[in-house]
């Protein structure tokens, strides 16, 4: 019964791959294709109050303000973006209602509502992004870095 367990649970866990995925030859001696592909999901959490007030530190009389508008504004702004990938190309987005509108009068943080957009089997990148309530679609190739491993 406990082998039988075990199984159940490593099979459920990943630890058992499917032969589907499982190498079966390397013909002509090539390497074998690696497909890979998957979805991260970014949380960023921004806290309110230290925002606010970093903004007024050093203002005479702006405490009672300030504690005004603290009632009224949640203490953390919780925004989630996600990336969406396989070998050639990626999205990175907002997550649907994954945006958390602000009540302060600074409005959203910049680039809360890019879309990115890379094919690197074409080179190419793509960007939409949102600039003082307009819309800009940048299209531009990827740049190739030489990469220098120093001590």
């Amino acid at each position: 019964m406990k082998n039988t367990l075990l199984l159940l649970s490593m099979f459920l866990s990943g630890y058992i791959v499917s032969p589907a995925f499982a190498q079966t030859s390397v013909k002509n001696n090539e390497p074998p294709v690696v497909s890979f592909k998957g979805k991260i999901t970014f949380e960023r959490k921004a806290n309110s109050h230290k925002q606010l007030d970093d903004m007024m530190k050093g203002q005479p009389g702006s405490e009672n303000m300030l504690d005004q508008v603290k009632k009224q504004v949640p203490k953390y702004k919780v925004d989630v973006f996600e990336l969406f990938f396989n070998q050639d190309i990626s999205l990175y987005k907002l997550a649907k209602d994954g945006l958390t509108e602000s009540k302060m009068m600074m409005g959203n943080q910049p680039a809360d509502r890019n879309t990115v957009y890379r094919d690197l089997s074409k080179n190419q990148n793509i960007a939409e992004k949102f600039i003082f309530d307009k819309t800009y679609l940048i299209q531009d190739s990827i740049p190739q870095y030489q990469w220098k491993i120093t001590e």
